[in-house]
């Protein structure tokens, strides 16, 4: 498998707020926008590298936010593991 192959076809990886606190007024769900990459991918080591937009953005209170890594439906065969 070549890392290009691991993308957001396959992947969805995103940010979730504690609390709804996107839904305070004045909150700005674009800062907790990120990108990401595969950088390595060998057997049971995944090495993703992420550029948050505003990093102090993210879990900036005193619970944190959670971030979420999601296998789509039809690509659940390239992890043979339920945990991640």
């Amino acid at each position: 498998m070549n890392l290009s192959d691991l993308n957001t076809t396959q992947l969805e990886l995103y940010i979730s707020p504690y609390n709804d606190r996107h839904l305070e007024d004045g909150f700005n769900i674009s800062k907790l926008n990120f990108t990401w990459q595969i950088v390595y991918f060998k057997w049971e080591y995944v090495l993703v590298q992420l550029k948050f937009e505003a990093p102090n953005y993210i879990s900036s209170e005193v619970e944190w936010d959670k971030f979420f890594w999601r296998v789509k439906k039809n690509y659940t065969n390239l992890f043979y593991s339920d945990e991640i």
